[in-house]
């Protein structure tokens, strides 16, 4: 069995799969191994069996089941790194945080023991001085999503004449952008009504209505800039967790300069849209750091708990009227520069993808510092996971076929002694599971050409330099 230095996880393709190639670009320039797997697809598609690693990186660590959940897919590993691809709360959860030291969405346990990247003084003080985590486990790197949006890594991206020719917008349009964060609607019931939603810093019944409103509102304001201004293509970049929406598809058939994207990062389409909005989105800190203005689009106020904590004193655009009577005005960006550099700590003479890959270099280099405790961490045996695998093939046959279907339903109902409605919510959450292990997939070939186009950036810079 061949051994990593380093096994890197990911959870959400559009959020972090350019960030991992970079990453592991890095480290493999340096002369280090790298092996990625994908979350989704290894726990509910086909679960792999570990590999041997000296480090594994992690997407987000939480309580000791987060870690568990780490090193099930390495081998002979005691050295865990944790990225948190969400850094920046809602205002509810930052106070559970300060108030309840076995919040849910804390960190605590076995995962303060790990080393933790943190994006800026913020999380860096709740890191420290909240979370009682030792400093010299907390390393201060920036985001390294923004690298992307810096001049070494511009030339990365296409420019707005070839994404008009791929995605067929005309070629004498503007092109807003709406970053949607409408990641819980239509999600599964089985997931809004679980623990883990439920025991957030504010109340997820109340915002996932307000989510519902909002959304539709909104879609009517674009509905009839869509009639009117015929001038605009207006392409709306779904939430990587995102389920789906039927007015979404009526919308894209019925207005032909209305676009439901979902391919390309976020940071790609910042770069070449002429105007950009959003409504409840730490994208925010990509458009920041593009140097963008956007504006933030709210029918609907939010609560202060469900509030993100970085949009302190922010503008909204609150009615349609606002919103039309600046349709083609330029916008500044909407939160001040002290708050933003409160959450982002950007380093102009180095990207945060090399102060990353130093951590991670001197997490693999010292024998001693930064070993965990993972006694107790469960492995699968080769007959556990082959049983494993056969039950995940075995759901995914029977919710993807009607007359099968119904079996498993009643399967269930029986199972569980639930209704034919519970049954129903289990059923979906398969298909959920199944459709995000889909969608984040990846293959080599597109490792291969993104990988390409980052050596290439790069190059570009240093022979510029």
């Amino acid at each position: 069995m061949k051994r990593y230095d380093f096994v890197i996880l990911y959870e959400l393709k559009n959020r972090e799969f350019e960030n991992v190639l970079l990453l592991k670009y890095e480290l493999e320039r340096r002369g280090y191994s790298v092996h990625i797997i994908e979350t989704w697809e290894a726990r509910f598609i086909n679960i792999p069996m570990p590999v041997e690693a000296e480090v594994v990186v992690n997407i987000s660590l939480g309580g000791n089941g987060s870690v568990r959940q780490a090193f099930t897919y390495v081998k002979n590993c005691n050295k865990l790194i944790n990225l948190q691809w969400e850094q920046v709360y809602s205002n509810g959860d930052a106070k559970r945080i300060k108030e309840d030291k076995n919040y849910t969405y804390g960190i605590k346990d076995m995962a303060t023991k790990a080393v933790h990247i943190s994006w800026g003084p913020n999380n860096y003080d709740r890191l420290v001085n909240i979370y009682d985590i030792s400093p010299q486990n907390v390393f201060m790197t920036g985001f390294m999503s923004l690298d992307f949006l810096r001049p070494e890594l511009r030339s990365y991206y296409r420019s707005q004449e070839e994404i008009k020719n791929r995605y067929k917008l005309k070629s004498d349009c503007k092109v807003f952008l709406f970053i949607s964060s409408f990641s819980f609607v239509d999600h599964p019931k089985e997931y809004i009504e679980s623990e883990l939603f439920q025991g957030l810093g504010y109340d997820i019944n109340e915002f996932v209505n307000i989510s519902y409103a909002s959304q539709k509102e909104i879609l009517n304001w674009f509905e009839k800039a869509l009639i009117e201004h015929e001038d605009v293509e207006i392409v709306y970049r779904p939430h990587p967790a995102e389920y789906g929406n039927v007015r979404l598809v009526e919308m894209e058939r019925k207005y032909c300069n209305f676009h439901v994207v979902s391919e390309l990062s976020v940071k790609q389409w910042i770069l070449i849209a002429d105007k950009i909005y959003t409504w409840w989105s730490t994208s925010v800190g990509e458009v920041y750091a593009a140097g963008k203005g956007c504006s933030i689009l709210r029918p609907i106020q939010i609560p202060y708990d469900s509030e993100i904590e970085s949009f302190v004193d922010c503008k909204f655009i609150t009615t349609y009227e606002e919103f039309e009577n600046g349709y083609y005005d330029e916008v500044d960006f909407p939160i001040s520069s002290e708050v933003m550099a409160h959450h982002y700590y950007i380093d102009p003479n180095e990207p945060s993808y090399i102060k990353i890959a130093d951590c991670m270099e001197e997490v693999f280099r010292d024998t001693d510092k930064y070993i965990m405790d993972i006694s107790g961490v469960p492995y699968y045996s080769a007959f556990k996971l082959s049983l494993t695998n056969f039950k995940l093939l075995m759901q995914r046959v029977f919710v993807s076929n009607k007359a099968l279907c119904k079996i498993l339903r009643a399967i269930l109902a029986m199972r569980r002694g639930s209704s034919a409605a519970e049954a129903d919510k289990q059923i979906e959450m398969l298909r959920y599971n199944f459709k995000m292990a889909r969608v984040n997939k990846y293959n080599s070939e597109e490792a291969r050409i993104v990988t390409e186009r980052l050596r290439r950036a790069l190059s570009q810079n240093e022979r510029t330099n």
